[in-house]
């Protein structure tokens, strides 16, 4: 199966199973409650979570609108229509650990080892312990580690922030 075909059928399921998927998961009864609480957030590839994180900082999912220009014999319109489908980005911040799962992630894209590209699920749990909401990446890769200000002497953790770029992204629940 093509990946658009593959896209096109985790989408339809996705509509069909969205409400039933919400309700059944003891969240709520509806789609439409808000998610009103977030207790941390797991980033895992083949179904082993490899970073856990406590923030959230943007999940970014654009598509930019040129300006588009029709011509006819009376008139000139200017029209935008969707077009320029940019990368999804999720940055991510947690407390500095010891593991370097991630930065191993990054390294391989940045020697640009062709199996550094990854299929990663972002889920998002609740105080509970119960997942919220959850996201599959496609084709995902750790495109920037930014590690916190770092002063000598201080009682603060070192945070590190994490940004992952993906071909694809879609909300599963």
């Amino acid at each position: 199966m093509s990946r658009v075909a593959r896209r096109l059928a985790l989408a339809a399921l996705l509509v069909v199973a969205g409400g039933a998927a919400l309700a059944g998961s003891g969240f709520g009864q509806s789609s439409t409650e808000p998610v009103v609480t977030a207790n941390r957030f797991v980033i895992s590839i083949d179904g082993v979570p490899i970073a856990t994180f406590q923030e959230l900082t943007g999940i970014t999912s654009e598509i930019e609108p040129p300006d588009t220009y029709q011509y006819s014999d009376r008139d000139t319109v200017l029209s935008k229509l969707p077009e320029l489908v940019k990368p999804p980005t999720i940055t991510l911040k947690r407390a500095m650990t010891g593991s370097l799962q991630l930065w191993a992630w990054h390294e391989a894209v940045r020697l640009g080892r062709p199996d550094a590209r990854k299929h990663a699920k972002l889920s998002m749990f609740n105080s509970e312990g119960r997942v919220v909401s959850s996201w599959f990446l496609e084709g995902a890769w750790v495109s920037k580690i930014d590690i916190g200000t770092l002063e000598a002497g201080t009682t603060q953790y070192v945070t590190e922030s994490v940004t992952l770029v993906s071909e694809y992204l879609q909300r599963d629940q």
